[in-house]
């Protein structure tokens, strides 16, 4: 099972609008903090232990705990854009393979009250299928109906994780790569060598360290806030050249020709 990383649209389009979901924000922050001190710590336990049940069963395609569990009108929102009505997410959750193969160890989770009926709940979340490790945010409502919550809406998100790092000997020998590559627009990336180790020198002249991740290939060695994970990756010709540089981003591809 693979959640992709998401983000919902706000209807924007008038300041009025803007300032009507500001207030009505607030309002909605206030309300949760006051039924959040109203409800006692057993009911923030058993909406917990809900959405870890209901996430799980979602992950190993345990229909029948879904059906039991999910509120008619419920919503499913995934990292890939897709959503789901309850139909529709037991038919994606029975798509899935893994089984009882998937792993789930949940991190730090926290529970709003809008009322004593309605709970949000914000979960971190660490998934390992066979070799694979991936982490994952998610917002779950859940309403409570004759004294058992329910899931009425969720969102998944997934948290960019970087990749291993090799030895210098694996990634290639570092002068080969150094050089400018142009941009489309006569633009320069310059990539040079400082204290032993590749670097991508912006026009101010600042560097940032490329990580080796595999033959030819690094990363920028933090999340970029509004890129996600940046690879580059290096080409070379019939003779062993490097020729080009691509840069990988999670929706883009560009390549980039080296100058002569």
């Amino acid at each position: 099972m693979a959640f992709a990383v998401c983000a919902s649209a706000a209807d924007a389009s008038t300041v009025d609008h803007a300032r009507s979901a500001g207030s009505a924000a607030v309002l909605a922050v206030a309300s949760a903090s006051t039924a959040s001190n109203a409800v006692g710590e057993s009911a923030s336990t058993a909406a917990i232990a809900e959405t870890q049940a209901w996430w799980h069963a979602f992950a190993i395609g345990d229909l029948a705990y879904l059906r039991d569990h999910t509120a008619s009108q419920t919503v499913l929102t995934l990292a890939s854009g897709a959503s789901f009505d309850r139909d529709g997410l037991l038919a994606e959750s029975a798509s899935f393979t893994a089984g009882t193969s998937t792993r789930m160890e949940w991190g730090s989770q926290t529970v709003h009250f809008v009322s004593p009926d309605i709970a949000v709940v914000h979960s971190d979340l660490t998934e390992t299928v066979g070799p694979n490790t991936s982490r994952y945010r998610f917002l779950t409502l859940l309403e409570r109906s004759d004294g058992r919550w329910l899931v009425s809406g969720a969102q998944s998100t997934r948290i960019p994780s970087l990749s291993p790092r090799v030895s210098l000997a694996q990634a290639g020998v570092l002068m080969d790569f150094v050089g400018i590559y142009l941009t489309p627009k006569a633009g320069r990336l310059e990539v040079a060598l400082r204290d032993g180790a590749l670097v991508m020198v912006d026009p101010d002249g600042k560097p940032y360290p490329l990580e080796p991740i595999g033959p030819g290939l690094f990363e920028f060695g933090q999340v970029s806030s509004g890129k996600g994970i940046v690879r580059f990756a290096f080409t070379r010709d019939a003779s062993g050249k490097v020729v080009s540089l691509s840069r990988l981003l999670p929706s883009s591809l560009s390549t980039f020709p080296r100058a002569p």
